[in-house]
């Protein structure tokens, strides 16, 4: 009894200092992270990627449902989250992006919380802050991606506590984040839901067959592109994430302390890489690099804690840290507070236009005011219909307006579509829209795909015979409909 006592103490001592490390190195990337985050709480609103889930949010204020009455492609979770949080608070930006920032923290706890159980910890301080930190570099808006990463993190982490405790309350909540995934990502969703069935699958069969040998040499997979840009660091650690996970699988028990978590995390690293491979821009590749830091800071953690050196402990510690920090730490710039007067009463929340529609949007939303009332539907659209790619959807939030069709966010090769614009001007004619507002915002794909392709000019005619030019302020054409 006495010698198990005394080598849980030599235990204990033996892993403290790396443990204070990682305690002192997380609490570090945590805190830039977070500050990091807080500057760009005050930045300019983006006006069509965040001004979509504002204006969707809005409308279901104002009644309307989501697909039936206004086009999305995204499932209506997040719409119902903003519309929710926008009962409780102020129906602002402001409140939208606090929401953002404290999903942001979640999602760095709930990382930490998964990487400890992988190594039979009760939290990883270094997961929770790497997490934070990479993601600081996104825009602080509540992206659909993000949030439906953070549910099946949260899916992963109480299913995996149900496995290991049996707890009812973490089985129910496993399956009630489940089907809230689907709410809110429904491609992620059927991602999870495969790899699960794959992982069930593999696990039944694990007895059978080892994949040991076959995996055994990805163990140690190189990693250079680390050390050039943030791009291209979270591509490689997406990439190499699910062949490190095979890897710590194949050593079983005799490395990893919770099995079923670094399986559910596989399965995580895997049900990202369709949105990394779709479309490999900055913004989507770290969005996608969570589960792989989760995955490579636990590794890190564990083989500092199997050293049996303190060179060897704090080396595998701080080695890890600054390989999976480098990136973000090359560009990480820390500036002074901010001093931008926050609105927390007003739509806009006081924030600075976006740059590229800010000459005369505040004109454009007078000219919304004065022409319609607050019942009235409006039509925001683009210079030229047959080129459109993405258009100014923040207004339809922040003038408080439906949209007089359904589309009220422009895909490209949607809009441009001949039987689309058929039905967009068969609603406006229905609703005798009398206010348009056109922008030229960001007229033109530049994406080397379809949708750089012509479309259709019938919506274009349509705007020039129905309407009236009332006056061009900046980047907008402001339109009302010509007497019948």
């Amino acid at each position: 009894m006495k010698s198990a006592v005394r080598s849980s103490s030599v235990l204990a001592a033996v892993r403290w200092p790396a443990a204070a490390l990682d305690s002192v190195l997380g609490a570090i990337f945590l805190v830039a992270g977070l500050w990091s985050s807080l500057r760009s709480f005050a930045g300019p609103t983006n006006f069509y990627d965040e001004g979509i889930l504002l204006s969707g949010a809005n409308s279901i204020l104002l009644g309307a449902a989501p697909h039936s009455d206004f086009y999305a492609n995204y499932p209506p979770g997040v719409f119902l989250i903003i519309a929710a949080l926008w009962k409780v608070a102020p129906i602002s930006v402001l409140s939208v992006r606090a929401f953002a920032l404290a999903l942001r923290l979640a999602t760095g706890i709930l990382s930490g919380l998964i990487a400890g159980s992988c190594t039979g910890k009760r939290f990883s301080w270094i997961t929770c802050g790497l997490v934070v930190l990479w993601l600081s570099d996104l825009a602080l808006s509540p992206w659909p991606w993000m949030v439906g990463s953070f549910t099946a993190l949260l899916f992963v982490w109480l299913l995996t506590t149900a496995l290991s405790k049996q707890h009812t309350a973490a089985w129910i909540g496993s399956g009630l984040a489940w089907g809230g995934l689907l709410c809110i990502r429904h491609d992620l969703f059927v991602y999870v839901s495969v790899g699960i069935a794959l992982m069930a699958l593999f696990w039944m069969l694990r007895d059978r067959a080892s994949c040991h040998e076959a995996v055994n040499s990805l163990w140690k997979l190189p990693l250079p592109a680390f050390l050039v840009e943030r791009h291209q660091g979270a591509v490689v650690l997406c990439l190499a994430a699910p062949f490190l996970a095979i890897a710590m699988l194949a050593r079983g028990r005799r490395f990893i302390a919770n099995v079923p978590a670094v399986g559910l995390v596989l399965v995580m690293s895997l049900s990202v890489l369709p949105q990394l491979l779709g479309r490999n821009d900055q913004a989507h590749t770290i969005g996608s690099v969570t589960p792989a830091l989760i995955l490579l800071s636990a590794l890190g953690e564990r083989m500092s804690f199997r050293s049996s050196a303190l060179t060897g402990r704090l080396g595998w510690m701080l080695g890890t840290a600054l390989l999976l920090a480098l990136p973000m730490v090359k560009d990480f710039h820390l500036r002074g507070p901010i001093h931008a007067r926050l609105d927390w009463r007003s739509r806009d929340g006081g924030l600075a236009w976006d740059e590229r529609v800010d000459p005369g949007h505040s004109e454009a939303l007078k000219f919304i005011a004065q022409h319609s009332s607050p019942d009235e539907p409006i039509f925001v659209g683009t210079f030229e219909h047959r080129w459109a790619f993405v258009n100014a959807a923040d207004l339809y939030f922040l003038s408080d307006r439906r949209g007089a069709t359904r589309y009220m966010q422009f895909d490209p090769g949607l809009v441009t579509r001949r039987e689309v614009q058929e039905e967009m001007i068969s609603q406006m004619e229905q609703k005798r829209t009398r206010v348009v507002v056109l922008s030229q915002c960001c007229p033109i794909s530049e994406e080397p795909n379809a949708s750089m392709a012509e479309g259709s000019d019938l919506l274009d005619r349509y705007l020039a015979t129905r309407y009236r030019l009332i006056d061009q302020v900046g980047v907008y054409r402001l339109l009302l409909r010509s007497r019948d």
